[in-house]
């Protein structure tokens, strides 16, 4: 991630939105990724955090994709 921090530092990258993609079974991890992201001034996209309550999860997800400029996928051997 140092390397994303140092184009963030040259003003190369402002505003990203990156979708963090992640098996349930790893929601930890993907949120400490994602906390450290916008700590470094990115946006971040990641469920189960930013699908409002009651909202269809699949048309969510496919909103936060199409929203995004990266995407992150964290695999594992549980997907």
């Amino acid at each position: 991630m140092g390397c994303l921090l140092s184009i963030l530092g040259q003003g190369i990258i402002q505003n990203m939105s990156i979708f963090i993609s992640h098996h349930s079974s790893k929601s930890e991890i993907a949120k400490h990724v994602a906390e450290y992201l916008e700590r470094a001034g990115f946006q971040c996209w990641i469920a189960p955090r930013d699908i409002p309550p009651g909202s269809d999860w699949d048309d969510e997800i496919s909103k936060g994709i199409k929203n995004c400029k990266a995407l992150i996928l964290l695999f594992c051997g549980e997907a």
